[in-house]
């Protein structure tokens, strides 16, 4: 049955052409790709993509850092630390923070608070309600009668044909 082999040996063939799978693992993608032509085309591929691309490759120099140690080595000496702002919602936290039923009911009252608010809010129907439309006869040919019917309030609404001149 090969199919199962290619499903469970798909995930892996990316990483066994990167040169990055080890062990019993690689061993079994090898394995499986010795018998497999549509996996081992895969391979290939993936391969082949990475010589074209690894041409444009551009090797970046590692950056000098001996410039920036000596600032951090003298600020631990002297013992100063950067001042850091605790942001404005903390100290309303703090008492909370280290009571984890207070932290809980504070966060359950929230959540029910905020979703009471946008519940009671909701209308499925839009924010003028579900209108209804129909369409009325009327005894005068020239003219015709449209009904608008709302959850609130009907309204109806007469519309004449124009006359020709």
């Amino acid at each position: 049955m090969r199919y199962a082999a290619c499903l469970w040996n798909r995930s892996h063939l990316d990483a066994y052409a990167d040169g990055e799978l080890a062990g019993r693992r690689a061993r079994r993608v090898a394995g499986h790709l010795q018998g497999c032509t549509g996996c081992r085309a895969h391979v290939d591929e993936v391969l082949a993509l990475t010589a074209r691309v690894g041409v444009g490759r551009v090797e970046v120099a590692e950056p000098d850092w001996r410039p920036f140690w000596p600032g951090i080595a003298a600020r631990i000496h002297a013992g100063r630390a950067p001042a850091v702002r605790d942001p404005w919602w903390l100290p309303f936290w703090r008492p909370i923070w280290g009571h984890p039923r207070v932290a809980t009911l504070a966060t359950a009252s929230l959540l029910l608070v905020a979703g009471a608010g946008m519940w009671t809010g909701y209308d499925p129907d839009g924010p003028g309600g579900q209108v209804i439309v129909q369409d009325v006869g009327t005894s005068r040919p020239d003219s015709s009668v449209m009904v608008y019917a709302s959850r609130q309030e009907p309204t109806v609404i007469w519309l004449f044909d124009k006359d020709p001149d």
